[in-house]
C-alpha cells in the first residue's frame, strides 16, 4: 500500500503541491483549500497547505483574497502604509502606492502634497506653473490658482493684472469708476482716483475736481493759488489735474505759481 504521502496510480506517486495525504493506503491525496499550496510534495497534513500569496488565512484553513488597502504574503494580511493604496489580491508592499494629494516611493512612507505643487498620487509631484498657489495636499492641476495680482484660467498660465483692474483668485475685476490701479494689482485698496479726479481711498466715489482746484488724482484735491481759476469737472468728466492748469483771474500774471 502507498505511504501517508502518495497514492497509487500504478506505481505510488508523490502528492503535488496543492494536495495532502495523511493516512496509508492507495487512495487519492486530498485537495488543499482553495488559493492555498504545500511548500513541497508528498504533504501529510492540511496544516500543510498555506495560503498563496495574495490570499490570508490560517494554514489549512479558508483563504481570503486580500482586500484594497493590504497586501498579504505568508498567510498574513497587512495593511499599506498611511495615505497609500493597493488593488485587491495584492502580495507585496511595493503594490501600495500613495493616494491622491501625497507623494512617495511605492511601499513607503507617503508626504502630503507641499503647497504650489501637486499630486496626482505614487510617485507624482508636479509643480504649479509660475505666479499660481495651490493648498497642501492638492491632487489636480487645477488645484492651483492665480497669485494675488494675476490672472488666468486655473492649472493654465498666469499673467500681471492689467493696469485699471485687479486681481484675486485668477479673476480680473475692474477698478471703481473714474480710478485705475497698477499693473500686479490685488486689491481694490490699489485703486486710485484718475488725475483730474478726488475720492477716497480704494477709488471710492471719484468725481470730477471742484472748480478753483486742481486733483492730481487719488484722495489729492489742492485749491488754486490766490487770484487763479480752474473750471471744475463732473461725475464723468476730469477737472484740473496740475496747478499749471489754474488760470490767473483778468489783471494778474503768473510769477512761478503764484499769480500777482
Amino acid at each position: 500500500a502507498c505511504s501517508t504521502t502518495s497514492y497509487s496510480g500504478g506505481p505510488c506517486v508523490a502528492c503535488s503541491t496543492t494536495s495532502y495525504k495523511g493516512t496509508q493506503g492507495n487512495h487519492s491525496c486530498s485537495s488543499c483549500p482553495t488559493s492555498s499550496q504545500t511548500v513541497a510534495e508528498a504533504s501529510m497534513n492540511v496544516t500543510d497547505c498555506a495560503c498563496n500569496a495574495g490570499y490570508y488565512g490560517a494554514n489549512g484553513d479558508t483563504c481570503t483574497g486580500c482586500p484594497a488597502g493590504s497586501f498579504c504574503t505568508g498567510g498574513n494580511k497587512n495593511a499599506c502604509p498611511a495615505q497609500s493604496d493597493s488593488p485587491t489580491i495584492s502580495s507585496v508592499i511595493t503594490a501600495c502606492v500613495c493616494n491622491a494629494g501625497y507623494y512617495g516611493a511605492n511601499g513607503a512612507s507617503c508626504n502630503i502634497c507641499p503647497t504650489e505643487s501637486y499630486c496626482t498620487g505614487g510617485t507624482n509631484i508636479m509643480a504649479c506653473v509660475t505666479n499660481s498657489l495651490s493648498d497642501l495636499g492638492s491632487t489636480v492641476n487645477t488645484d492651483c490658482v492665480c497669485a494675488p495680482g494675476y490672472e488666468g484660467t486655473a492649472g493654465g498660465s498666469c499673467t500681471a493684472c492689467p493696469p485699471g483692474q485687479v486681481c484675486s483668485s485668477g479673476n480680473a475685476t475692474s477698478c471703481p469708476a473714474n480710478s485705475r490701479a497698477p499693473s500686479g494689482a490685488s486689491s481694490t485698496a490699489d485703486c486710485a482716483c484718475n488725475s483730474g479726479f478726488w475720492g477716497s481711498s480704494g477709488g471710492v466715489g471719484c468725481t470730477g475736481c471742484t472748480a478753483d482746484h486742481y486733483c492730481s488724482g487719488g484722495t489729492s484735491k489742492v485749491a488754486c493759488p490766490a487770484n487763479s481759476a480752474a473750471a471744475a469737472g463732473s461725475a464723468t468728466e476730469p477737472g484740473k489735474a496740475a496747478i499749471s492748469s489754474c488760470a490767473c483771474n483778468d489783471g494778474y500774471y503768473r510769477s512761478a505759481d503764484t499769480c500777482v
